[in-house]
This record gives structure tokens, sequence and C-alpha cells, in this order.
């Protein structure tokens, strides 16, 4: 049956071609910021979109509020907005996020990733208490530091998307090779010999 054979090959060629991608760079991740609470009760809350590849900040959108309102009212940095900036600056075992409003600058937020972030994911610790680099401020003064926190990425890493289409493309084609076969010695996956 030349005509089953051929539609069998070209199956096979369109799984692996789907399988396949040309850019073997994982896509960037969305991180959360999880319980990033200030030494004074101010809490920051939001999120960014890191790529690791880039080292580079597509989106954020990161609020903090409570704690001294006074000295620090509430504030949200975000992208969208034009005065509104982001650099990430590297620093022996650190890598630190700059969330900045006004230009010139007016009021930053600095989160210290120790280590730094990667495309991997995975829960990352900020560097946290007195004089650490992970802190809000007005043009350096006056400034207050974060007292805890962490970075989350969004749940299911790039990896992982990845390895589930590739599985679920071997089981459609699988499902269409026994469909397209009626050999019971196919259909079990052994070869069959012409």
């Amino acid at each position: 049956m030349p005509g089953r054979q051929a539609q069998l090959s070209l199956l096979w060629v369109l799984v692996a071609s789907l399988a396949w991608t040309p850019e073997a760079r994982p896509a960037p991740l969305t991180w959360t910021l999880d319980n990033v609470v200030f030494e004074d009760g101010a809490v920051a809350s939001g999120t960014f979109v890191y790529d690791a590849a880039l080292n580079s900040v597509s989106e954020w959108n990161v609020s903090v509020s409570g704690g001294d309102v006074v000295t620090f009212p509430a504030v949200s940095y975000d992208s969208s907005l034009a005065d509104h900036h982001f650099e990430v600056g590297v620093l022996t075992g650190l890598q630190i996020f700059f969330f900045e409003i006004g230009s010139p600058l007016q009021r930053q937020l600095a989160l210290a990733a120790t280590p730094g972030l990667s495309d991997a994911g995975g829960r990352v610790a900020l560097e946290v208490g007195a004089f650490s680099h992970s802190y809000e401020c007005f043009n350096c003064v006056p400034y207050r530091f974060v007292g805890s926190g962490t970075l989350v990425p969004e749940p299911e890493s790039p990896a992982a998307r990845g390895s589930t289409a590739v599985l679920g493309l071997a089981a459609l084609a699988r499902r269409l090779r026994r469909a397209l076969d009626p050999d019971p010695a196919a259909q079990r996956g052994r070869l069959r010999l012409p």
C-alpha cells in the first residue's frame, strides 16, 4: 500500500516540523512580586516581563502602598506611562531591577534578585534588610529598605510548555497512524516489513 506509506511519511514530517522550532531561546517570563514587604510595613505587588536572553524588561506594573504614607504616598510604576523607566543593573551575585519615575529621576524602586533571574524560572529570593540593594527612594533620599520578599515566575515554564506540546503531538501522530493503518501489528507499535 504505497498510498498509506506516503501518508504515514507525510504525517511524521508534519509532526517533526511542528516540534522543531527555529529559535532555541525560550520566551520571556512574567515574574510576580510575592510577599514583598518594606521594613516600614509598606507592600509592593505586581508583575514584570523579563527576557533573560536579552537581559531586558518589556512590561511592568508594580504598585507600592502602605507604610510611611506621609513620606512615601502610594504609587504605581507602570510601563504604559511616558515618564516611567526601567533599567537592569548587575552587581556581584545580584541582578538589580530599577523601576523609575521621572526624568530627571524622581522616585525609584530597586529589587535585587539573588541569584539573578533566568528563563528556567523558579522562585528567586530578594536581597533584603538594612543597606540591601532592594529599596524605594526619592532620588536616593529619603529611602526605605525591603524587609522580605521573593520573585515568582508564571506557573508554567516555557520549557514545560514545549515538552507538553511535543508529547501531545506524539500522541496525535500515534492515533493518526493507527487510524490510517488497519494492521494490528502496526497498531501495537511493531514494525511491519514488506
